[in-house]
């Protein structure tokens, strides 16, 4: 070979011949000659060292077409021999039968990719995995079928090179991967029916168990395929469209299906397909068209896909149907709604109009999965359908939060329909979760949350409608007036509906809270606002703050004669009388801001002789009801506590009257807080100790 030159072909050729045929020959005859026990064994390096051999020496020769015709040509007569073999139908010849068979299908799977190109080379090697599949089962042999199912997978990684190396094109139009997805689709079906076809009665028990899982992974397989071939030669969006629909009819074809198993070929494909659409639709990046938004009709598809992928899924005998069946029903409502929240975020712009259409949007899916659960007697829909309750109270909260910040009235933008509807069908829903068999959990806490935005939000429509028209008094007197009805309400109808759903959630942590709201909105409304009454007259106590202020401290009374807790007994009466204290302060404060005309601040209202004058009889009247009641009810402790706030009155003339410039102030300031003392010293003298004993309030 060394010296080898064209001119010497015919000689090579003929003398690599003569070789191969005679060693084949003496291989074929050692085997056949074989006496008794020995018959059928046969000369191992003999008969497959021959073909490497010749086949090596036959590439110094030729390359190429003609290469892949020597290969062909070894190919049949190896073929050949075999069927000369079997049809001598002895059994001591089959091991010689099979290597020779096999040395044949060997040849001839390697003159495939010389002679064609390597797409070409996929497609032939599919087909001829599927021959020799045919032929295994049909003899009952295991490496031949062994062999066809590799040569499947060996043609998907030739078609894989062939797509590395830029042979075949992914455009979307039809081509030679069209064909080669076609042929192996094709292939595939086949494969998977002759599996399901031949039993292998004779195979050892590992080889069945592990042919039952055949035919289901064949038929996956090909699945697989005809979603390549359907996404290779369409654009976007049609091939996530044509998936849509060729999940239905699968999901459809295997409910219909007598006997389907509970992770059919057929379902698994079809799930995987609307997986796969999904992803499409929300992964893709949108595009450009005028007319026609791909995005939003790619997600609304999802949406319809999942839900009827869901109701075809649901199988009341098989948990991991009903479990995937809640997951499909999951995955298409969040689409339904991602789609659509997704359209009104780029169309719209007021985060109010964004919020209404969410709450309208989530509350009509919510009433449609409950009509679902009812209608097939499902769970899920209806526990699904609770994110409603998260939304609404989620969507509520946002709008208080605009309405306090941003001063947009929760009635805007069509609010005034969508706000009440909206609360309605809370509170609706609430009704109808009592009588459903599955129970909505923490209800208590949906119920208190509902109770403080609710309040909340009338309680911002109400103060921002009348600042339209009205002074400030009247802006922060809405808040107090709402939060004092609310709590009033809670309360005075304890045993009306929907306090009775939740009584513990309602009086143990829902009025606890309007309490407390109520009292800080006490505290920071008089404190910062001068309570304008606009465009009533500035008159004392008779304006919209002071009035709201007593409504207050009437509900936070009401709310404390009605709480049965001991133990908040004596902190709580503490806090209140605090409270109205305080609030009487501020009244005779915002008097004087009307009457004398003093600034509504700390500094002016300090520094005005009227104002401590009035503070003084005030502090000083205030000690005389209270050391009066004391001594009339026995209150030895209230008693004190008037007795601790006249010495307070008495410091405050010498250290802050006294040093006043108001000299006809001073006078009053004196005078009168005297003839009060001589008063109080008639009228409410210390109680006795042994009185006390007997009258004074448990603590």
């Amino acid at each position: 070979m060394q010296r080898y030159s064209p001119l010497d072909y015919p000689v090579g050729q003929g003398f690599l011949a003569a070789f191969w045929v005679l060693f084949f020959v003496v291989s074929l005859l050692y085997a056949l000659r074989q006496r008794g026990e020995r018959r059928g064994l046969f000369d191992t390096t003999l008969v497959f060292a021959l073909p490497l051999a010749a086949f090596g020496i036959q590439t110094r020769f030729t390359q190429g077409e003609q290469l892949a015709v020597a290969a062909v040509v070894a190919a049949a007569v190896y073929l050949a021999a075999s069927t000369a073999l079997l049809r001598r139908r002895d059994p001591a010849l089959r091991l010689l039968t099979e290597a020779v068979s096999g040395i044949g299908v060997a040849l001839l799977t390697l003159a495939v990719p010389l002679a064609a190109s390597a797409q070409w080379t996929a497609a032939a090697w599919a087909v001829e995995g599927v021959a020799l599949l045919w032929v295994g089962l049909r003899q009952q042999r295991t490496l031949p079928v062994a062999a066809g199912l590799a040569l499947h997978a060996a043609g998907a990684v030739a078609l894989a090179q062939a797509l590395g190396r830029g042979e075949l094109a992914l455009y979307a139009e039809f081509s030679g991967f069209t064909v080669n997805l076609a042929v192996f689709a094709g292939c595939a079906f086949a494969s998977a029916a002759l599996l399901r076809r031949t039993a292998p009665a004779s195979w050892g028990e590992s080889w069945r168990e592990a042919f039952a899982v055949a035919p289901w992974l064949a038929q996956l397989l090909a699945w697989g395929w005809v979603v390549a071939l359907i996404w290779q030669p369409l654009g976007f969006p049609w091939y996530a469209f044509a998936w849509y629909a060729l999940a239905l009819v699968l999901l459809a074809a295997d409910r219909r299906a007598a006997t389907a198993r509970a992770l059919s070929p057929e379902w698994v494909a079809g799930v995987a397909m609307f997986v796969a659409a999904a992803v499409v639709a929300f992964a893709h990046p949108a595009g450009h068209e005028a007319r026609v938004d791909w995005k939003l009709l790619l997600r609304l598809a999802v949406a319809a896909t999942g839900v009827a992928a869901a109701l075809l899924s649901l199988r009341a005998a098989d948990p991991a149907r009903r479990l995937a069946a809640a997951i499909l029903l999951t995955l298409g409502v969040l689409a339904w709604l991602v789609a659509l929240l997704a359209y009104a975020l780029r169309h719209i712009d007021s985060p109010l109009e964004i919020a209404q259409l969410a709450l309208v949007l989530i509350g009509a899916t919510a009433l449609a999965l409950a009509w679902l659960g009812a209608r097939l007697r499902w769970d899920w829909p209806q526990r699904l359908a609770w994110s409603f309750f998260a939304a609404h109270l989620t969507l509520a909260a946002y709008v208080v939060a605009l309405a306090v910040g941003f001063a947009q009235a929760p009635s805007r933008d069509l609010g005034w329909v969508v706000w009440p509807a909206a609360w309605s069908l809370f509170y609706l829903r609430l009704r109808a979760e009592e009588r459903a068999a599955v129970k909505l959990p923490l209800s208590g806490s949906v119920h208190v949350a509902g109770l403080w935005l609710a309040t909340a939000m009338l309680a911002a429509e109400a103060a921002l409608q009348v600042d339209r028209v009205a002074g400030d008094g009247w802006f922060h007197a809405a808040w107090g007036l709402v939060m004092a009805g609310a709590l009033w309400i809670v309360v005075q109808h304890a045993l009306r509906w929907p306090m009775r759903a939740a009584p513990f959630a309602y009086a143990q942590v829902g009025a606890p809270g309007l309490a407390a709201a109520a009292l800080g909105w006490l505290l920071f409304a008089n404190l910062w606002c001068a309570g304008d009454p606009a465009p009533l007259p500035a008159w004392p106590i008779v304006n919209p703050l002071d009035l709201a202020s007593v409504a207050v401290l009437a509900a936070l009374l009401r709310w404390h004669l009605a709480d049965a807790r001991t133990a908040w007994r004596e902190p709580v009466r503490a806090t209140l009388a605090a409270a109205a204290f305080f609030a009487l302060n501020v009244v005779a404060l915002r008097a004087v801001h009307f009457v004398a005309g003093v600034d509504w601040s700390l500094d002016a209202l300090g520094r005005s002789a009227i104002a401590q004058t009035v503070l003084s009889l005030l502090w000083t009247s205030t000690a005389l009801v209270a050391m009066r009641l004391a001594h009339r009810r026995g209150w030895r402790a209230v008693w004190i506590a008037g007795a601790g706030l006249l010495a307070l009155v008495v410091a405050k003339l010498f250290f802050i009257d006294l040093s006043g410039q108001g000299m006809i102030e001073r006078i009053v300031s004196f005078v009168g807080v005297g003839l009060l003392l001589l008063l109080i010293g008639y009228l409410a003298p210390v109680p006795p100790a042994a009185a006390a004993k007997q009258g004074e309030p448990a603590k």
